[in-house]
């Protein structure tokens, strides 16, 4: 959800591991962990830009931007290995993450002249709220024939990755000179979700005195849908009830795949 960043940060975290075997005949292995982390970032630029134009006259343009941000993150994941015999075996790997991040951003703009008149001014305010988790799980079932390399496995497996946010963004431009102004005012509100369940069949059989052939046929099925949707101010009514179409998406998408080899 969020790459690096820069600026100064802020990182703390903590991890748990497990492991054991149970069973009377010692046949189920079992490993789980846990890993937590937080996030805390800060980073303020400070930008001083001078324009020259023809003749004498120049301008410069100073800006403040300061972006707070704090990313928190939870990992679990389990592996069951149950031996039920020498010839048949299942192993489960469930893992979940959940990630949450908020940001801060404010921005402070202003042009003079040289001598000191203002000649414009920007300030803007974005705030952000996004968070998501994702989970998988693989189920696979092996098995041995009492013929040498001759073995059949099934395995299923889920992946669910859903997102959600939210954002609201306040700017104004004046232009002194012209006694004049534009402001934005929008919030927006997205989620994403996606789905995929997807199936593996494998067979060996032996081939000559040192060959093996392999047989592998292997399904998916995944759903995508996402919608965001950004609205602007009504002044009139108080109320974030404009959609901006240009800013606003819907899309859902679904898909079977087949492949053998």
């Amino acid at each position: 959800m969020v790459g690096q960043q820069g600026g100064n940060s802020t990182t703390s975290s903590a991890g748990l591991n497990y492991s054991d075997v149970l069973g009377k005949k010692q046949n189920v292995k079992i490993s789980a962990g846990y890993f937590f982390n937080l996030t805390d970032n800060i980073n303020n630029t400070n930008l001083t830009r001078q324009y020259f134009s023809t003749g004498d006259r120049s301008s410069n343009y100073t800006e403040a931007n300061n972006t707070t941000t704090r990313n928190i993150n939870h990992r679990v994941n389990l592996r069951l290995d149950y031996e039920i015999d020498s010839m048949n075996r299942i192993i489960s790997t469930p893992k979940f993450s959940y990630q949450s991040n908020s940001q801060t951003n404010v921005i402070d703009g202003q042009t003079f002249l040289s001598e000191g008149t203002l000649l414009s001014q920007t300030d803007s305010r974005y705030t952000a709220n996004n968070s998501g988790y994702n989970g998988t799980g693989d189920l696979l079932y092996q098995h041995k024939f009492k013929k040498r390399y001759r073995t059949i496995s099934f395995d299923v497996g889920t992946n669910i990755n859903n997102k959600f946010g939210t954002a609201a963004q306040n700017a104004m431009n004046s232009f002194q000179t012209v006694s004049d102004s534009t402001t934005l005012d929008q919030q927006a509100k997205s989620s994403g979700t996606s789905y995929q369940i997807t199936g593996n069949v494998t067979y060996t059989e032996p081939a000559g005195k040192t060959g093996m052939i392999q047989l592998t046929y292997e399904p998916a099925y995944t759903w995508n849908k996402s919608d965001k949707e950004t609205f602007n101010n009504d002044t009139a009514l108080h109320t974030y009830s404009l959609l901006d179409t240009i800013l606003s998406n819907k899309y859902d998408n679904n898909y079977m795949t087949h492949r053998a080899t």
